[in-house]
């Protein structure tokens, strides 16, 4: 708290600033706006007039009624306590029977103030009327005091007066217990029958200091101070002492009337600080303690004056300041205080923090009477402004709590007079924020019960139903309706009012009503507010501009199509959420947050997803047309997505939809561009795509191409797949292809297609035509596809029964795994290389035009079939290749025979040895060589002459196959596995020479010049023998052709021995 030094400086600081004219009108923040309805005013609590007057008051932006509840004696409502004391009737006989408090109170509710019973008189009451029974029983009561007894329960001046020389009033003992018992039992009398919501006492709770010298207050003291009254009544002993006495009675008052209500405002309106202490012997600094509220009566018509007088009241009320309030002016005996000092006065509170303030009297601010002869009614509407600021809430009434039927919250009716409320009210207070905790229910809004400052909603299973509450809050621009962390609260009232809504908390807020009254902004602050609650009720106007903060969403739950598009303003960085029913979302939103599908279909333009951070589809459909967004896409595993428009632009895209469900783009032109797309859901595009970071998951299908890599999933395209196939599966239906197939991955391609590089993999070609631009791994199938490869080495397998292989380019093709494939093979340009032995065992090989077919180094190969007089060259270089089937032995040797040339093994076409060609270079003697296997399959193999079954070494068997098979200078036709080296188609001495030039007989297997193999220099003794035989066989056969020596070739003759008695040299 300021010290009172400081306290006073800034006063007079502020008194300086605010004397040049009034400040303006601040908003509406809780303060009390109270006046005073006091009898003495005919005009305003008339029967008649009593509607009108609140209504007038409410109207003109006050907030607190002060009705008069005790006066001269009576009551303006029937006091059990009161009757019994005197014996009487209670009531004001100028009532003429009404109970003035029980109306006031109606009124009051009903008008939307807070009502309060103010008992005016205190201890005074009017003297010398035999009819006021009240006095009559003070005078002439006994008392006993210890030893002293005597009569009367007034207090008497030191002339032993009852009156003082100004009034016609006596003043009620407070030492008297009666006394006290009395004026407790009055005030709890009117708390239990009316529900009162304050009880205040004024100036008149007091002991007049020129009292004190009666009997019972000299026994009293006395007693309790062994001492005699003094002589003077400004001793401060004594003034000091009966201070506590009048506090001690307002602690009492205060406690009885808390017992009887806790809630109940405890409020008092005093003479200001000197005035009392000089004049009452109160202190009511010291009664703050017991107090809510102090309102001292700083009754100035002049600023100035008010001004001095207001910091003198600051500075008494000390560290208790939050609970003071001021009472002002505006009637009174003489002129009314001018509006332009009353203006100040009322900035001058709210400038010093006060809780607010009280205009004496009502007639001044109503319009129901006509004797008020200053009514500032228009003056003070302008200032509170309440149409702009809105109503201000008494600050003791911010909010009260739901009671229900039960007391526990719960179910019950919300009605003007219902008790159905607690804490400081058991009657709603206008204003004021409503809070449902306890047991949740169904609350039932009768009719129109005015207006809610706000709603708090604390506990789960609250519906309010029913009537129409407006919402207006402390503020016009702070509406709020909370909604605590797991509680779902529902709305089917109509909610009026133009300062729109504020939702609050975590909880989720369902608004379900027919009616849109609600005018200004929606705020989502936090949690959900949803429009609909799972019905086909729910709206907003369109006016309402909605705002969704950081950690707010705005859902749709409705189960129909909300009545058309939702074209409200939606900004702010929170999500907005359909949960159920058919959305259209439209308009040009500003909102930046998360936008999220959890059901229903939800269709939007482009325009309202445009700032969106992210969309997530999680159940339910979005629909989206022509959308291009930096917003990542997320579909889980229940939701659907079609976009349409041409030449889109997403972020990355997370899609596990399952079951058909998924993504589709829709347009059948153009191409649509995903910074990335992961997930197991199925993903469709009408025309082409292009994926950054390509396919790892899920089910891609394009109507047209489609450009990314592809590491996993199922991808169907109808266009080239442009990017790396290292997994999953994929499946080409257009006259495209596939960039390059690397690290895995399982293809089909059904059109005419193109793979640039395949290097893993599978592929299934099922289309007419297909090109493989590079193969090195992974397996190939012909479904039915004419493939056509470039080069590469391809390590992986081959299969399919239709289609066919075909190899082009200057490249080579290398196959070196295991393949099945039974579709044809053709060579049109560059090199197919077997690295595998069974790398074309069932396919045939039916062209080579322009090609060369050639197998890795000592390969024994097989393949399904081979054309090779079809054009093309056959090298089976060092090893040597199985024809399945389908080659005749005279097409066989026609090829090779084309290969062979001239013996160098250099030809062209046919089949050819490159191996041999580079060892009869080097002058060494070699070739290839064929055998027919008997099963229709044919074996050719780089040779030696003299390797009659090609089993890479020449040995007895060779020379028996030679000798034994009876075709040597017979002119029989033979083949190489009867003798023919020479391909002449003949066994003759030709082939004999070559036989025997080789010098690999008995000399273990052999190969190329400079390879595995080594040659004898000088044959074994057996084989020196065998040798022998041939010759012989051979010099018989020459002799008997007639033939001279000098006629044999020149091989021959550079490799028989001489001289050769044999052959006649």
């Amino acid at each position: 708290m300021l010290r009172t030094a400081s306290i006073a400086g800034l006063i007079a600081i502020l008194s300086i600033l605010t004397a040049t004219g009034p400040s303006p009108c601040q908003a509406a923040a809780p303060e009390i706006r109270g006046t005073w309805l006091t009898t003495t005013s005919s005009d305003d609590w008339s029967a008649a007039n009593l509607p009108t007057t609140m209504n007038s008051l409410k109207t003109v932006g006050l907030n607190t009624v002060y009705v008069e509840a005790w006066k001269n004696g009576y009551t303006n409502f029937t006091s059990p306590t009161l009757a019994t004391f005197t014996g009487r009737s209670s009531l004001n006989p100028s009532l003429s029977g009404r109970t003035l408090l029980n109306e006031t109170r109606t009124a009051a509710a009903n008008a939307g103030l807070v009502h309060g019973a103010w008992f005016e008189y205190g201890l005074m009451a009017e003297f010398g009327s035999p009819s006021n029974p009240l006095a009559v029983k003070c005078r002439d009561a006994t008392w006993t005091v210890g030893t002293t007894s005597g009569t009367g329960w007034l207090l008497q001046d030191s002339a032993g007066d009852y009156t003082n020389s100004s009034n016609n009033f006596v003043w009620m003992n407070p030492l008297v217990p009666e006394v006290r018992n009395l004026i407790k039992g009055i005030v709890v009398d009117a708390i239990t029958q009316f529900d009162l919501q304050i009880v205040q006492f004024d100036d008149h709770l007091a002991w007049p200091v020129q009292f004190g010298w009666d009997d019972y207050t000299k026994a009293v003291y006395k007693q309790e101070t062994n001492r005699n009254l003094p002589s003077s009544y400004l001793d401060s002993n004594f003034r000091t002492w009966r201070q506590g006495k009048t506090q001690a009675l307002f602690d009492e008052i205060a406690v009885a009337a808390r017992a009887a209500k806790p809630s109940v405002v405890v409020s008092l309106s005093p003479s200001t600080a000197s005035f009392s202490a000089a004049n009452y012997c109160a202190d009511w600094s010291k009664w703050m303690t017991s107090t809510d509220e102090v309102l001292p009566q700083v009754y100035r018509s002049t600023y100035g004056a008010f001004a001095t007088e207001w910091a003198s009241q600051i500075t008494a009320s000390g560290t208790n300041r939050p609970e003071l309030a001021a009472g002002l002016r505006l009637l009174g005996t003489g002129s009314a205080t001018p509006w332009v000092d009353l203006e100040q006065q009322l900035d001058r509170t709210r400038t010093d923090g006060a809780l607010g303030h009280s205009i004496w009297y009502s007639e001044g601010v109503s319009q129901s009477g006509t004797s008020n002869p200053s009514n500032y009614n228009s003056q003070l509407t302008a200032y509170y402004n309440v149409a702009t600021n809105g109503p201000a809430a008494n600050p003791h009434f911010t909010s009260v709590r739901w009671s229900g039927t039960g007391g526990t919250g719960g179910s019950g009716t919300w009605s003007t007079l219902a008790s159905t409320w607690k804490d400081r009210s058991t009657i709603w207070v206008q204003d004021a924020v409503g809070i449902f905790d306890g047991v949740g229910g169904t609350v039932t809004v009768s009719g129109t019960v005015g207006a809610a400052g706000g709603l708090d909603f604390r506990t789960a299973g609250y519906t309010l139903t029913g009537g129409t509450l407006a919402l207006r809050g402390f503020n016009r621009s702070a509406n709020s309706i909370t909604v605590a962390s797991g509680v779902t609260a529902t709305i089917t009232s109509t909610l009026t009012g133009s300062a729109g809504l504020t939702k609050s908390g975590t909880g989720v807020l369902a608004l379900a009503g027919t009616g849109t009254a609600l005018g200004g902004g929606v705020a989502i602050q936090a949690g959900m507010l949803t429009v609909g609650a799972g019905g086909t009720t729910g709206a907003l106007a369109t006016a309402n501009a909605i705002t969704v903060a950081s950690g707010g969403t705005l859902g749709f739950n409705r189960t129909d199509s909300y009545g058309g598009a939702f074209a409200n303003a939606i900004s702010g960085a929170g999500a907005v959420r359909l949960l159920s029913g058919s959305l259209g979302l439209s308009g040009s939103q500003a909102f930046t947050g998360a936008t999220i599908v959890s059901g229903g279909t939800m269709s939007a333009v482009a325009a309202a997803l445009q700032n969106t951070t992210s969309i997530a589809v999680d159940g339910g459909v979005l629909s989206a047309a022509s959308y291009n967004a930096v917003a990542p896409l997320s579909v889980a595993a229940t939701g659907s997505v079609a976009i349409s428009g041409t030449g889109l632009s997403l972020a990355a895209v997370t899609n596990s939809g399952s079951g058909g469900l998924g993504i589709a783009f829709t347009a059948a032109t153009g191409t649509t561009t995903l910074a990335g797309l992961s997930g197991t859901g199925s993903t469709r595009f009408a025309s082409h795509a292009v994926i950054a970071g390509g396919v790892s998951a899920g089910t891609v299908t394009a109507i047209g191409s489609l450009t990314g890599g592809i590491s996993g999933g199922s991808v169907t395209a109808g266009g080239l797949v442009s990017g790396t196939v290292s997994g999953g599966t994929v499946s080409v239906s257009g006259s495209a292809g596939i960039t390059r197939f690397a690290g895995g991955g399982i293809a089909t391609l059904a059109g005419p297609a193109t793979i640039g590089t395949m290097a893993s993999g599978s592929v299934t070609l099922s289309g007419s035509t297909a090109t493989i631009t590079t193969l090195s791994g992974g397996r190939v199938v012909l479904g039915g596809a004419a493939v056509t490869v470039s080069g590469g080495t391809f390590t992986g397998t081959l299969s399919g029964s239709t289609g066919g292989l075909t190899k082009t380019g200057p490249g080579t093709l290398a196959l070196a795994g295991t393949g099945s494939l039974s579709a044809p093979t053709s060579v049109r340009g560059g090199i197919l290389r077997l690295d595998d032995a069974n790398a074309l065992s069932a396919s045939s090989l039916t062209s080579l035009a322009g090609g060369t077919l050639t197998i890795a180094s000592r390969l024994a190969a097989t393949i399904g079939g081979l054309s090779p007089n079809a054009g093309g060259l056959t090298d089976v270089r060092d090893g040597s290749i199985k024809v399945a089937a389908g080659l005749g032995a005279a097409d066989l040797v026609s090829a090779i025979i084309a290969g062979r040339k001239d013996g160098s093994w250099t030809g062209t076409s046919g089949i050819t040895s490159s191996s041999a060609a580079a060892d009869v270079a080097r002058g060494v003697s070699r070739g290839v060589g064929w055998l027919d296997n008997g099963d229709g399959s044919l074996t050719f193999a780089y040779a030696a002459a003299g390797d009659t079954n090609l089993d890479r070494s020449i040995d007895i068997l060779d020379v028996g196959n030679f000798l034994a098979l009876g075709k040597f200078d017979t002119g029989v036709a033979a083949g190489w596995s009867e003798g023919d080296f020479s391909y002449d188609g003949i066994v003759d001495i030709l082939d004999a020479a070559q036989f025997l030039a080789t010098g690999l007989f008995d000399a273990g297997a052999y190969g190329p010049t400079g390879s595995f193999a080594a040659v004898a220099a000088v044959p074994e003794p057996a084989s020196a023998w065998l040798l022998a035989a041939a010759a012989m066989t051979a010099a018989a056969v020459v002799r008997r052709r007639s033939s001279p020596f000098t006629r044999l070739p020149q091989e021959v003759q550079v490799f028989l021995p001489a001289p050769c008695p044999l052959l006649g040299r």
